[in-house]
């Protein structure tokens, strides 16, 4: 999915799956693999499901402010008598004013002017050696 804002920005995302909901909403469904079960959502996985949120309600589908994470990981075993996973699957809660925000950040830093450039900075260098090849 993709949309283009008003400020030329385009905002893009392909959730793993979506999931319609008994009240005919649709949300995001995504997979994520760990070592052991999530004890929390990290905020890039927030981030992401914001995003897709974002995109289903500007691409005008009947969504709700919430996303779904399945986390897999290993169960307890022993080495060589295979490898039981055990699912874990979280609703999130999805806030559409993040992903504006962010919008408005990443537009403020792309017109603005660039800094300026500073000896010690890896960026800055490699950037020279660009313009020098």
């Amino acid at each position: 999915m993709k949309y283009e804002l008003d400020n030329g920005i385009t905002v893009w995302g392909r959730p793993d799956d979506y999931l319609k909901l008994e009240d005919n909403n649709i949300v995001a469904f995504d997979h994520k693999t760990k070592s052991k079960a999530p004890e929390n959502v990290h905020l890039s996985y927030q981030l992401q499901l914001d995003v897709y949120s974002f995109l289903l309600k500007k691409m005008g589908y009947d969504t709700t402010n919430k996303a779904y994470l399945a986390f897999y990981y290993p169960d307890e075993c022993e080495l060589h008598k295979g490898m039981p996973f055990n699912c874990t699957i979280l609703e999130v809660k999805t806030d559409l004013s993040r992903v504006d925000k962010l919008v408005d950040k990443a537009y403020t830093v792309l017109e603005g002017d660039l800094p300026d450039s500073h000896e010690n900075c890896e960026y800055c260098k490699w950037n020279q050696e660009i313009i020098n090849f």
